[in-house]
C-alpha cells in the first residue's frame, strides 16, 4: 500500500513507515505537524488503523474522520477531542 504525501511524493506503508520508521525533522514552521497530519490523513483513507500522540494539541483536525475510520487521539492535557486524556509514561505499554 502506498500513500501519497505531495504530488510527488509518495511513501510505501510497509518499506517506509512499519520495516523501517520515519523521522520529519526541520525548523520550526516548517511543515512538521502537518505533514505528521497528513500522513495520519493518508492512512486513515486507506483504511489502516492509527494511534494519534498529541503533545501540542495540533492534531484536532484528523477527528473529521474518526467518525469513517479507525483512530485514538492521546493527549497530555484534558484535550476535548482526545480519546485518551492526561497521558503518562506509564500508559504507553497499554498503547503499545
Amino acid at each position: 500500500m502506498k500513500i501519497k504525501i505531495a504530488s510527488n511524493f509518495e511513501l510505501d506503508v510497509q518499506k517506509h513507515l512499519i520495516d523501517r520508521g520515519v523521522s520529519i525533522l526541520g525548523i520550526r514552521g516548517s511543515g512538521k505537524s502537518y505533514t505528521s497530519g497528513k500522513i495520519c490523513e493518508e492512512l486513515v483513507e486507506k483504511g489502516q488503523p492509527i494511534i494519534v500522540i498529541d503533545l501540542m494539541s495540533e492534531y484536532h483536525t484528523l477527528t473529521q474522520l474518526r467518525d469513517r475510520h479507525p483512530m485514538i487521539i492521546a493527549a497530555l492535557g484534558d484535550l476535548e477531542y482526545a480519546d485518551i486524556r492526561h497521558l503518562t509514561p506509564e500508559q504507553a505499554p497499554i498503547l503499545a
